[in-house]
């Protein structure tokens, strides 16, 4: 050959001795690589199988995951930054570690009910991995060499088919990811330690969190620390840089939360807890009135009312309406209502502001005598019975459209619910009547082939025999009345004095053929041989039938 042959990587390996005479000719100038072995070797010295480790370090208090990241916290200007293992080598492969700063933030949760955290490590470690692989990229490294155990591909003449011990990869995605894997095989040996490594973590990740903005932020989007991530709370310090500021106006707090999120990313603005910032950057039907009204609730119907966005005069209306109830109920009602609203059955248009505004006031009015009289927590039970009413009265409003005439009294508007629910009853009893009643045509096969003292086979055909059949055996046969009406499927009832089954089989609606679906036992249980058997015969005989 006169010049050579190029074959695809993913078809032809080179084996080292071709290789060679490849790079030697002086053409071309061989690539930079580090063996897997080296690479392997040198991460070692790092304790990477240590999942968590705290080390002071002079002024620096430091929180070292994976033995190649670790989150840092200057003891004097309380500052804290991340940092990760950075891997200089030199012209003998000799290594010069050093910490750098990154911008990567791991993503743990401030409150984890996990006893392993093994993915989240797992990610620190690849990051970790992949930036120690982009050093390497810097320095002039362009392929890592792993071992393969591959043979050849022999379907090329002239080349060499000898197994090929080696690879390269280009130094990238491709070998980041296969050195992660070879890592992640070791994490089953390290279970016991990354279970310790995960305790440890929450024991010693407080002392690099600003406790005074993070109770800033809890105290805006009203969550729990199991729903926020030192990754969130890292950023937020960052935007947050008078403390003082944001406790004297606690009162505004909770309103940051439904700002946009451009404006969330810029909370030191001079005018941020002023009227005209606020209203600028909330809907227009949100008024200086409105805003002050929710401002003097306590605080859990504060963060109701701006959660669920209600806002309208005629939503607050529904706040004077529970006026003297516990703050307890009147969390319970409002978040009745907004959770029909955000489930979208109730719209909130004017005749629905106005049906929902009289059974508030009816149902106020009429439980009024318990204010102060029913403890709430000593006789909770008499309060839920109340609380369900509402529901109940609520639900018949909206799904039924119910009118509600403007001097109605309460225990009118709970008959009028009841006799909705007995209407109800009454439509599904009639529905359940009428699909009883329906029958479809029975299959044709040779009754007398397949009689047998001992077995009794009955094709159901009738919508009443399908409903007791599936009540009796306890299973879903009655979902299939459709299809056995359409004549898409048919249903067999087998009995023995010893056990009892059911058939199902599918019509081909062209050929007209059966086919076997299921054949269960009470509960789902699994027939038995004889019964497989007696099916089987079954549904030879009533395709042979032609049907």
């Amino acid at each position: 050959m006169n010049s050579m042959t190029t074959f695809p990587h993913s078809q032809v390996l080179l084996s080292p001795s071709v290789a060679s005479l490849y790079w030697s000719d002086g053409a071309f100038e061989a690539p930079k690589k580090i063996t897997w072995c080296e690479l392997y070797a040198l991460i070692n010295t790092q304790l990477w199988r240590r999942m968590v480790m705290r080390v002071q370090d002079g002024h620096l208090d430091t929180l070292v995951l994976a033995g190649l990241f670790r989150i840092v916290k200057n003891t004097s200007s309380q500052k804290v930054t991340m940092q990760r293992k950075s891997l200089q080598l030199d012209c003998d492969l000799m290594p010069t570690w050093s910490w750098v700063t990154t911008s990567y933030l791991p993503d743990f949760m401030m409150q984890s009910f996990q006893g392993s955290l093994v993915w989240r490590f797992r990610r620190i470690l690849e990051f970790s991995v992949g930036e120690i692989l982009k050093d390497l990229d810097k320095q002039g490294f362009t392929t890592l060499e792993i071992p393969v155990k591959a043979a050849k591909s022999r379907l090329y003449d002239g080349v060499d088919a000898s197994s090929a011990k080696t690879v390269l990869l280009d130094i990238g995605d491709v070998a980041n990811q296969w050195a992660i894997d070879q890592f992640s095989k070791q994490f089953g040996f390290l279970e016991q330690g990354i279970k310790q490594g995960s305790r440890s973590l929450y024991k010693h990740l407080w002392h690099f969190i600003d406790k005074e903005k993070l109770s800033i932020y809890l105290q805006i989007y009203q969550c729990s620390l199991s729903q926020v991530s030192f990754k969130t709370i890292h950023k937020f310090s960052r935007i947050v840089v008078d403390v003082q500021r944001f406790k004297e106006q606690a009162l505004w707090l909770p309103w940051l939360s439904v700002l946009p999120i451009k404006v969330r990313e810029r909370l030191n603005q001079p005018n941020l807890f002023s009227y005209e910032f606020l209203l600028s950057n909330l809907p227009d039907e949100v008024s200086k009135g409105a805003v002050r009204k929710i401002n003097r609730q306590p605080r859990r119907i504060q963060v109701l009312l701006i959660e669920a966005n209600m806002w309208t005069p005629q939503e607050l209306a529904l706040v004077d309406a529970l006026d003297g109830y516990p703050t307890l109920i009147k969390a319970k009602i409002l978040s009745e209502i907004k959770e029909r609203k955000e489930f979208g059955e109730l719209r909130l248009s004017i005749g629905d502001c106005q049906r929902v505004q009289r059974v508030v006031f009816r149902w106020a009015q009429y439980f009024s005598s318990m204010i102060g009289q029913v403890k709430v927590r000593k006789q909770r039970e008499q309060w839920q019975r109340a609380l369900n009413q509402f529901g109940d009265v609520l639900s018949w409003v909206i799904r039924s459209n119910g009118v509600v005439h403007k001097n109605q009294k309460w225990y009118a508007l709970v008959q009028q619910h009841e006799k909705w629910v007995e209407q109800l009853n009454r439509d599904d009893q009639t529905r359940d009547t009428e699909l009883d009643a329906l029958s479809w045509e029975s299959a044709e096969w040779d009754r007398a082939t397949m009689k047998n003292g001992k077995v009794e086979i009955e094709e159901i055909t009738q919508g009443a025999k399908l409903r007791l059949e599936g009540s009796e055996m306890e299973h879903c046969v009655w979902s299939y009345l459709s299809d056995c009406l359409k004549q898409r499927y048919r249903v067999f009832s087998l009995r023995t004095p010893e056990e009892r089954v059911t058939l199902g089989l599918y019509m081909d609606p062209v050929t007209l053929k059966c086919s076997y679906d299921q054949l269960r036992g009470p509960n789902n249980d699994i027939a038995s041989r004889s019964m497989q058997q007696l099916a089987k015969r079954l549904i030879k005989q009533i395709n042979s039938e032609g049907r």
